[in-house]
């Protein structure tokens, strides 16, 4: 199967309010905690690992309508007001202090938005973020490239850890980033990077596995020419992520046959081209509701997802699972 050209009609149907209204409704969330909190592993560089705690934080919507996400459902629908981040941070420090182990030593706030805009996390706020995250040594967030700001350097400042940029940059095919709606273009990666870099803040990326508008047949080429891209602009660590459905836009791009969901065995093989071709750059896959995907089912899930784990943590191939399934294919 083929998809279609993209023409006008499919351009018109990617603007704000037609995405808007294809959304569904959104989750009932209380500010005085975040929305969840993770405590996981994941590989510091090609031979070692870091104990991470990730909190998916309450707060305003991202200002951007990228055609593919679904995280504004986790979001507000109004800015996100001085005190209530730093109020969540309470309650997740108190969450890890209860535990038996020892504070992780990094962590992730992952606001379903852009960390750098004030909006979303207000400004008055970073003195007092950075002093409730002075025990991690690694602080990661996430923003839009084109939200490099010279508070991105000022916050860096105030934490006695490291600073790390998480960036969608999703994918480096011309029709596919047109499709996403991302709201920058691959120069705007670029200089965001170099900006980065002369701040001394690294930067992780998203990279998406069969976006809308790539070929089946391609993706996987795609992917890893994604992933040069990210490699050559210094990105320490990139995450695959299946292109998934489930907010609106994603269902009507494949009713327009510009869109098929990649399958499983495709992650996989993806995974392992990645992990034997680039040395030093990080790569994973986000193993998130892998169980949705085309090509497992309930007799080889476990094992398989298990497996991506450990090749994640472990940073290198490992031997194929073998199915008790019919699943070999997919």
């Amino acid at each position: 199967m083929h998809l279609r050209e993209i023409d006008d009609a499919v351009l018109a149907g990617l603007g704000r309010l037609a995405i808007e209204s294809r959304r569904g409704s959104r989750e009932v969330l209380d500010t005085a905690k975040p929305f969840a909190l993770v405590r996981e592993q994941e590989p510091a560089g090609k031979s070692r690992g870091a104990d991470v705690a990730t909190v998916f934080l309450t707060g305003a919507e991202c200002p951007y309508r990228c055609s593919m996400c679904d995280l504004w459902q986790y979001t507000l629908d109004r800015a996100t007001m001085p005190g209530e981040i730093t109020r969540q941070l309470s309650w997740v420090l108190d969450q890890l202090d209860s535990q038996v182990e020892a504070r992780p030593e990094w962590i992730k706030l992952y606001n379903a938005s852009n960390f750098f805009d004030s909006r979303a996390v207000p400004e008055d706020d970073h003195s007092t973020i950075a002093k409730q995250c002075e025990s991690f040594q690694r602080v990661i967030v996430e923003n839009h490239p084109k939200l490099v700001r010279p508070t991105v350097k000022q916050f860096a400042s105030l934490l006695r850890g490291r600073l790390e940029i998480a960036m969608g940059l999703e994918t480096v095919h011309p029709g596919s980033m047109l499709l996403l709606n991302k709201g920058f273009d691959l120069d705007d990666f670029a200089r965001a990077s170099e900006q980065l870099d002369a701040m001394q803040i690294d930067r992780r990326a998203f990279v998406m596995l069969q976006p809308p508008g790539t070929e089946p047949s391609e993706s996987m080429e795609w992917a890893m020419k994604t992933l040069t891209f990210a490699d050559a602009h210094g990105v320490r660590h990139c995450s695959i992520i299946p292109t998934r459905m489930g907010n609106g836009t994603m269902e009507w791009l494949k009713e327009q046959s510009l869109f098929i969901p990649p399958t499983f065995r495709q992650l996989e093989q993806t995974l392992e081209l990645a992990l034997d071709h680039f040395s030093e750059m990080v790569v994973t896959v986000d193993t998130w509701n892998l169980e949705l995907l085309a090509g497992t089912c309930d007799r080889c899930i476990f094992e398989r997802k298990e497996r991506l784990e450990r090749m994640n943590l472990q940073q290198c191939c490992l031997p194929e699972v073998n199915r008790p399934c019919d699943c070999a294919q997919g």
